[in-house]
C-alpha cells in the first residue's frame, strides 16, 4: 500500500488500522471505517502500549504524546520519552539528562537522573526502574524514589516468567566488556551469577 511515495504498512489493534511509514517519516491513523483520526503531520507515531489511548508522537524532532482525538497530553520538548506506572513518564531533556513528569507536564522530582532504562527493571508489582546518578546505577520507582543505592557499574535486563528480578554488574564493568553480573532481588539478594551478553540473561 502506498500514500503518496512513502511505503506504508498497517496492522490491527483494538478494532482499529494503524497505517504507518515503515521509514518512519510520517504515520497515520484510521478507525476501521478508514476515517482519518491522526493527521499526517507527526514524524513519527508509536502506541503507547500500557494506555491505548495515547500515542508517542515525533514533532519537528521533538517528542510528546497525544490521544485519539490528536489532543496533545504533553507538548513535543523532549529528546525522548516513556510511560512508567501509572501516568509517570520518563522524560529526556539533555543529553545524559532525564527527569520525571506526570501528564500534567509537571516535574515531580527534583533528581535530574543521567539515564533511566525501562527495560533493565523489575517489572513486577510495584516496578522499579534501572536510573543512573553520578556514573553508577541504582532503582528507583515511578516517583523518582530511590530504592535501590547507585552501587553498580552496570545493569541489565533478565527474561522469563519471573519478573522478581534484574542483573546488576558488581565488577567495574559494562555488558559490552562481558562483565560478571548478578541476578539480584528487590533486597539486592544475589541470586545467580552470569557473564552477560548484550542483550541480557535468559532465566
Amino acid at each position: 500500500l502506498k500514500i503518496g511515495e512513502k511505503k506504508m504498512n498497517y496492522k490491527i489493534t483494538n478494532g482499529s488500522v494503524s497505517y504507518g511509514a515503515e521509514t518512519i517519516l510520517e504515520e497515520i491513523n484510521f478507525d476501521i471505517n478508514e476515517k482519518e483520526i491522526v493527521p499526517f503531520q507527526y514524524d513519527n507515531l508509536k502506541e503507547v502500549y500500557t494506555n491505548k489511548n495515547r500515542f508517542y508522537a515525533t514533532l519537528n524532532g521533538k517528542m510528546g504524546i497525544i490521544n485519539f482525538k490528536n489532543e496533545i497530553i504533553i507538548s513535543f520538548e523532549y529528546e525522548d520519552i516513556f510511560y512508567l506506572e501509572g501516568n509517570n513518564l520518563a522524560a529526556k531533556i539533555g543529553s545524559n539528562r532525564f527527569v520525571i513528569i506526570n501528564e500534567q507536564n509537571q516535574q515531580i522530582c527534583e533528581t535530574v537522573f543521567e539515564d533511566i532504562d525501562i527495560y533493565s527493571s523489575f517489572s513486577e508489582n510495584p516496578a522499579l526502574y534501572s536510573a543512573k546518578l553520578n556514573g553508577k546505577w541504582g532503582f528507583i520507582d515511578k516517583d523518582g524514589n530511590v530504592i535501590i543505592d547507585f552501587n553498580y557499574t552496570d545493569t541489565c535486563p533478565v527474561f522469563g516468567d519471573d519478573e522478581k528480578y534484574a542483573g546488576v554488574s558488581v565488577d567495574n564493568k559494562t555488558h559490552e566488556d562481558k562483565s560478571t553480573f548478578w541476578i539480584i532481588d528487590k533486597n539486592e539478594k544475589r541470586i545467580l551469577s552470569f557473564e552477560c551478553e548484550p542483550y541480557g540473561f535468559i532465566l
